[in-house]
């Protein structure tokens, strides 16, 4: 693998997926992108109003696991097409919020 080493961190929230690339090279290190895809805008099919699925108690919120595993098909392919070598990606790590894990 040549170039310097690629980590992914991926974070899921009830209301969006984050993602952070870092590029690592001995102890230099460097944020090269970060993104993240609201649900709302990002799924509009599943129904989220302020990113989580309709509730009848404001205080209880929940999003789809369909959703959620969807988003993280489109962040890979975001991540695919942003012209990072992810052949160079060593790592990868997850994250979740209270309703994401």
């Amino acid at each position: 693998m040549s170039g310097r080493a690629l980590h992914l961190g991926l974070d899921s929230s009830t209301q969006s997926l984050s993602a952070v690339v870092i590029e690592a090279e001995g102890d230099d290190r460097r944020g090269i992108l970060e993104t993240a895809l609201a649900f709302d805008d990002s799924l509009p099919r599943y129904g989220t109003d302020h990113d989580v699925l309709p509730r009848t108690d404001p205080h209880v919120a929940f999003s789809s696991l369909l959703l959620w595993a969807e988003a993280l098909d489109l962040m890979i392919e975001l991540l695919a097409t942003s012209g990072l070598d992810l052949n160079r990606l060593v790592a990868i790590s997850g994250s979740a919020q209270q309703h994401g894990s």
